[in-house]
């Protein structure tokens, strides 16, 4: 039984980020992951009825790209990695794959409801606005590296808080 493009569009929704990670590692630009991508998913609508079910697919998604990757860079750049570092990553990220996404959403959200007014404004005006670093520091009035120096500390406070809620959830299971 193929898996239906409702189905594919869930999970390529649900998984965006994680799959963007990966293309990133192998392609070293967020433009052409961006690009890699949105290739692999219309591919995936494409051949859906090859894929049976969330697990094949995500694992065709991942296979996909890394073709697509070795292909575009074998024209536009060096190999950095040879096969067997590339399975090593693949192999690595697998393993990763298994926690449960819902649950780091779940503590994402709730760490992100225990940020300052001006931190929560600061991280909305950044992803859910899309402004850039630059358009954001005149948006609050300070110098583009003071923004990126308040980025990341809410991003490293963001990724303590996912983790402590998360191994609390664990501790509690």
């Amino acid at each position: 039984m193929s898996i239906s493009h409702g189905q594919i569009v869930r999970v390529l929704m649900r998984e965006r980020v994680r799959l963007l990670a990966f293309i990133q590692v192998l392609v070293f630009d967020s433009h052409t992951a961006e690009d890699v991508l949105q290739d692999i998913s219309a591919l995936a609508i494409t051949k859906s009825h090859e894929i049976n079910s969330e697990q094949h697919l995500l694992l065709w998604l991942r296979q996909s790209a890394r073709y697509k990757a070795m292909n575009l860079r074998s024209k536009h750049q060096p190999h950095l990695f040879d096969s067997r570092v590339l399975d090593l990553i693949e192999s690595d990220w697998s393993m990763h794959e298994n926690a449960g996404s819902s649950e780091i959403m779940q503590a994402l959200e709730k760490c992100l409801g225990g940020l300052s007014p001006y931190a929560r404004s600061v991280i909305d005006s950044r992803y859910r606005d899309g402004q850039t670093g630059e358009n954001l520091a005149q948006a609050v009035g300070r110098k583009i590296g003071s923004v990126y120096v308040q980025l990341s500390r809410i991003h490293r406070n963001l990724a303590d808080c996912v983790r402590t809620r998360l191994a609390e959830d664990q501790a509690d299971a």
